[in-house]
């Protein structure tokens, strides 16, 4: 896989997107128990993981210990999945970018997505390393 060959982690999201609290505790351990095992197949093994929508329900967190993962979230979200310009993106998140901070971004589309595709996402990026650079970081790919 190109990605770990890079070098970059990969995290576990979800299998179904949905989010947390429309879920029973079985539902939900079967939904990441079954992307668990897709990226399995791939040889990738996560040790964190992103609900849908950040949002979480009484049983995430003890299920995310059950299989060893640790759950991030984000504090700056670029809305990416609206189609804002790249520009926009980056005002929108520059303040946010210090030390430990978390940009959401999607290199897809999928469910609530008014984008019809991902290129100002990729065009962001450029510009966002060399925001947090000028501020003395070093990105990294969370997942």
């Amino acid at each position: 896989m190109r990605t770990r060959a890079e070098g970059h982690a990969v995290g576990v999201h979800a299998y179904e997107h949905v989010r947390h609290t429309e879920l029973d505790a079985k539902a939900g351990a079967a939904d990441l128990d079954r992307a668990l095992s897709v990226l399995e197949r791939l040889d990738v093994r996560p040790e964190i993981w992103r609900t849908p929508w950040g949002v979480e329900a009484a049983w995430t967190r003890p299920t995310a210990a059950a299989r060893g993962l640790r759950l991030v979230g984000w504090n700056a979200d670029t809305h990416d999945w609206r189609g804002d310009a790249a520009d926009t993106m980056l005002a929108a998140v520059a303040p946010a970018i210090e030390d430990g901070a978390i940009v959401l971004a999607h290199d897809g589309l999928g469910p609530g997505a008014t984008r019809s595709g991902c290129e100002e996402t990729v065009a962001l990026i450029d510009p966002l390393v060399a925001l947090a650079r000028s501020r003395g970081m070093e990105p990294e790919l969370l997942a």
